[in-house]
């Protein structure tokens, strides 16, 4: 990591060793390594996101050969409580504008207080500002791995690499097909955990004034071994993920006041230091492209004749 652009402080709120650190390239890889985390959950389960669907389909089973437990989100996460006895699942979901209320599942608040089980929370969270929005999307699983990226678990988002055209699986809660969708999340183990599960619980306080319960780890059974690792990356995605060769990660914010004024441009000042910094290439893959700053960045650093051509 270059100090030119990693800096705690400025463009980092935290940097900490990695144990192990995967890309997870689009839903099927996402979602898989995801149910197999949360089958392996003993105390507790974070997840924080910017849309949810109580019935999205979050794995294609063969037909031949289907899994022991509910695929939909919130059957699944309802069999996981059921199954462990001091489970307890709490999900933080921004309270959306009426923008997108077409596109989102009504009275989910009343569905998930009524047709979920007594241990999975659910609680809708604001933005400070009111032309913003909350849009973390992190899954924190025993302080074991976390995964955060561009995925939420919501209908419409499963996909496989191969973004075939008209994949008969590729459809909908109404039964409809949709359009291939592209997107990451990182799966990750190690002390970068802690800072993550410091966001959500921090988020959570904002929105019910209280923290997330946290169960104590529970004792060990029989055949059980302190340095047993339940948890391996390559095992949960079941060999869809890939790799990363990086012993510390970085993690960085966008944070409003109560205000709604930026207080907190750790990402920015990370894209900002990135481009500033690049000597060959610049490769960006991204969904909107609307920010007047990093326009100027990119056009500054082409500009410059000082430095190697792009």
């Amino acid at each position: 990591m270059s100090e030119a652009v990693i800096r705690e402080g400025l463009s980092a709120w935290r940097v900490t060793p990695a144990d192990e650190v995967s890309v997870l390239v689009d839903a099927e890889a996402y979602y898989r390594s995801f149910c197999s985390a949360a089958l392996r959950a003993r105390r507790y389960i974070y997840i924080a996101g910017w849309q949810f669907d109580t019935q999205a389909r979050l794995l294609r089973p063969d037909p031949a050969a289907p899994p022991a437990h509910p695929i939909e989100l919130l059957p699944f996460l309802n069999f996981l409580c059921e199954a462990t006895l001091d489970l307890h699942i709490y999900i933080a979901a921004w309270d959306y504008s009426l923008v997108y209320a077409i596109e989102r599942e009504w009275l989910q608040k009343v569905k998930f207080a009524f047709q979920s089980h007594p241990r999975v929370h659910f609680e809708f969270t604001n933005h400070p500002d009111p032309g913003g929005c909350y849009h973390r999307k992190i899954v924190i699983v025993d302080d074991a791995v976390a995964f955060l990226g561009g995925l939420d678990l919501c209908d419409s988002r499963w996909d496989t690499r191969r973004h075939q055209p008209n994949a008969p699986e590729r459809i909908d809660l109404s039964g409809r097909p949709y359009k291939p969708f592209h997107d990451i999340q990182v799966a990750l183990r190690g002390a970068a955990i802690q800072p993550l599960r410091d966001l959500f619980v921090a988020d959570w306080r904002r929105a019910t004034g209280q923290d997330p319960g946290t169960p104590p780890a529970p004792e060990l059974t029989s055949g059980e071994s302190e340095g047993a690792e339940p948890f391996v990356l390559t095992t949960l995605s079941g060999g869809l993920g890939v790799a990363l060769r990086c012993r510390r990660t970085a993690i960085s914010r966008t944070e409003c006041d109560d205000a709604g004024k930026h207080s907190i441009a750790e990402i920015q000042q990370l894209f900002e230091r990135a481009i500033g910094a690049a000597e060959r290439l610049i490769y960006i893959e991204t969904q909107y492209f609307t920010s007047r700053t990093l326009a100027e960045a990119l056009c500054h650093r082409l500009a410059d004749g000082a430095r190697s051509k792009l």
